[in-house]
């Protein structure tokens, strides 16, 4: 009984891997994920529909679930940065590149091709800015809470919109150049901070 189950899931795991391979090559074909059809991923999985419903109820559904694991493991990311306490953002920054770098096809097409899968950039500004509020250098700046809010968000989205730009070009060798660059700036940016005593 348990070698059947086994069979099962691995059967499971290589029918979930062949939708994922044929929903990336798709997708890249047709250089959009909104072009991609149910059927026409099920053809080039060499599926039935049937079984491709019994793993996702729609296309949109393998991005979000991928998805949603990936912004688990920046949440976790982020949450280690919080008990951090220097001002060198170095080893963090290049973790979470080569962690862009390295995720899957799926995540690197939701991050890249826009609407209507921003919701991954935008769960990662999130994270970002929480990480960012929640960093001990700025729990006793001197001025008010919403500039610092306000600070965050702005500093948060263009440090994720320039690391998301570089993969929409086609240019992530350039991410690994500017890790110095954007530590240098997130490290001037807090010390520039007026702490109270």
């Amino acid at each position: 009984m348990i070698i059947k189950n086994e069979k099962k899931y691995r059967n499971y795991e290589k029918t979930d891997v062949a939708i994922k391979e044929a929903l990336v090559k798709l997708c890249m074909q047709k250089n959009s994920i909104k072009k991609v059809t149910v059927k026409e991923l099920c053809e080039e999985a060499n599926i039935s529909k049937s079984t491709f419903y019994l793993h996702y109820p729609d296309i949109d559904y393998i991005f979000e679930s991928v998805g949603n694991k990936f912004l688990l493991t920046f949440k976790k990311m982020f949450d280690e940065l919080v008990q951090n306490k220097t001002n060198d953002f170095l080893t963090f920054i290049q973790r979470l590149i080569d962690y862009v770098k390295e995720s899957s096809d799926i995540i690197k097409i939701g991050l890249t091709f826009g609407q209507p899968y921003d919701y991954y950039v935008n769960g990662i500004k999130d994270q970002l800015e929480q990480a960012i509020s929640n960093s001990h250098h700025l729990k006793n700046a001197k001025f008010g809470k919403q500039q610092l809010l306000i600070e965050v968000k702005i500093v948060a989205s263009g440090i994720i919109d320039f690391i998301i730009e570089l993969l929409r070009s086609k240019q992530p060798n350039e991410l690994d150049k500017n890790v110095v660059f954007i530590n240098e700036f997130l490290s001037r940016w807090i010390s520039s901070f007026e702490i109270t005593k």
